[in-house]
């Protein structure tokens, strides 16, 4: 607008500057007219004219730059008409624009309105949701710790199983040491055995045989007394594990109060944060900010609903893996308790086998034993028999004395030679004895009841050979001899305190 004020202002000049022109030249013409006048007045004009004439130069100059300056001025003016045009066309697009947008805000204003009910709406869904999400993460937690004590609990049943497993296979170990021992005690005793059996077989070479059974059984014994150092230290290791034990358990428990503590904190914390969440809800003043932090807690808890479900299906992989390694434990337990049972049933049949061994071996050794006390009684008895007046008959010797003693002291003498009074239990033996033709005593009494006569080695009298009327002692005549020998039938009662003759038997076999 100052541009086209100042163009009005030199068109105004460039007008009054022509009419001044126009006028000068009017003005000689009067003075050409009037030259007669005076010559001070024609000089005056003269100046005017050359005055003038400077002011129509100065004009024209001045004109030519206005008129070029016009000349830009009108470009310029025209290139700001066309600006204002162009400016014009653009307010009047942009009143329409802002007439629109007016419209635009008076609808955003009410779809404000309307989006601020229904994000208050949706605040109190969200308000909604995030107790449910806080309720699922209350349920995951919980779900989550007893997934924890779950894992807790198949770890320690794993480490029972485990220790269970160890157990077993040191049992197994223990078995299978102890089948092994078995199993060389059994090839010992065998080997035994048939030294036992080959002593049996051989008496000739008894004396050796025993000599090499003692041997073995120093060597048995001394493998016994190893067996029983090795129990003792099997205890003794047993005592050092179960207090090694005792105070893994004690560990263990200490663990579980630290976990139990932690757990705690845990649940502390977490109620802390739910408690600041609550404030943190409580102090929100705008809708749209309040929707915003809600909508980060509502990202941040689907993000730990999202890490807690893959926590919770991590968890539950590793109890899924937890309890497959338990199964597999369970196997193995299984296996080893099969194995155990198996090794237990060996165990109990070499035990059986072992202990009838064993028998066995009691057995042969007082078999042994006997035979040897019977060998030594034979000799001692084929010792007895070599001496004068021992006399053979029916796989036994016998010996009559030459003096006279009672019944109990004829008794006492040959037991001393290994045998005893003569028993008469067959008639050949009845034959035999009438043969010697003495007076003499036999093993028959009936001391111990009367009227009820035994012999020594305590059989009843079966087949008698007694005198007519005899016996008839009574409680008087308690003991039975051989009177009439010339008789088959020779026997009689008498006093025990009486002194005869005697005959000793002596088994050989």
């Amino acid at each position: 607008m100052v541009f086209h004020r100042e163009q009005y202002g030199c068109s105004v000049a460039y007008e009054k500057f022509s009419d001044t022109l126009y006028s000068s030249n009017d003005g000689p013409e009067s003075c050409s007219d009037n030259h007669s006048k005076a010559p001070s007045e024609l000089q005056r004009y003269k100046l005017a004219a050359a005055t003038f004439g400077l002011l129509c130069l100065l004009q024209l100059s001045l004109i030519i730059s206005l008129s070029l300056s016009a000349s830009r001025n009108m470009s310029l003016l025209e290139r700001d008409k066309n600006e204002l045009k162009t400016l014009n066309s653009g307010l009047n697009a942009s009143n329409k624009n802002l007439t629109a947008d007016k419209e635009q805000l008076k609808r955003n204003l009410t779809n404000v309105d309307s989006q601020r009910n229904s994000l208050t709406k949706e605040i109190d869904g969200l308000k909604r949701t995030n107790l449910g999400f806080q309720s699922n993460l209350k349920n995951l937690t919980a779900e989550k710790e007893k997934l924890l004590r779950t894992i807790s609990e198949n770890e320690a049943n794993n480490k029972h199983v485990s220790e269970q497993r160890d157990e077993l296979r040191k049992e197994l170990k223990n078995l299978t040491l102890e089948f092994s021992f078995l199993t060389e005690e059994r090839d010992e005793l065998k080997e035994i055995n048939l030294g036992i059996e080959a002593t049996l077989k051989n008496l000739t070479d008894m004396g050796e045989t025993l000599i090499r059974t003692i041997n073995v059984t120093d060597a048995i014994n001394k493998n016994l007394t190893g067996e029983r150092d090795k129990l003792r230290k099997d205890l003794n290791n047993l005592a050092s594990h179960l207090s090694t034990l005792t105070n893994e358990r004690n560990v263990l428990t200490k663990l579980n109060s630290g976990f139990e503590a932690s757990l705690k904190n845990l649940t502390e914390e977490s109620q802390k944060l739910i408690q600041i969440i609550q404030n943190v809800q409580s102090d929100h003043k705008n809708v749209t900010g309040e929707r915003d932090d809600l909508m980060r807690e509502l990202n941040v808890f689907t993000a730990q609903l999202a890490s807690m479900t893959k926590e919770r299906d991590d968890l539950m992989k590793i109890n899924s893996d937890i309890e497959a390694n338990s199964n597999t434990l369970r196997e193995d337990k299984d296996e080893l308790n099969r194995t155990l049972n198996d090794l237990a049933s060996k165990h109990k049949s070499l035990t059986v086998e072992r202990d009838t061994l064993r028998q066995t071996k009691s057995f042969i050794e007082a078999m042994s034993r006997t035979i040897s006390q019977e060998r030594d009684e034979l000799k001692a008895k084929i010792n007895t028999i070599n001496n004068p007046g021992w006399v053979l008959f029916e796989g036994s010797a016998y010996y009559v004395s030459a003096g006279r003693e009672t019944w109990q002291e004829s008794r006492r003498f040959c037991r001393s030679k290994g045998g005893d009074l003569m028993v008469i239990n067959s008639r050949s033996k009845q034959v035999f004895a009438n043969k010697f033709q003495k007076y003499m005593w036999i093993g028959l009494t009936d001391e111990e009841t009367d009227g009820i006569w035994k012999w020594v080695d305590g059989s009843r009298v079966n087949t008698g050979y007694w005198t007519a009327g005899e016996p008839n002692g009574k409680t008087e005549e308690n003991c039975g001899n051989i009177k009439s020998y010339a008789s088959e039938n020779s026997w009689n009662d008498e006093q025990c305190t009486h002194s005869l003759n005697w005959i000793c038997e002596l088994k050989l076999v």
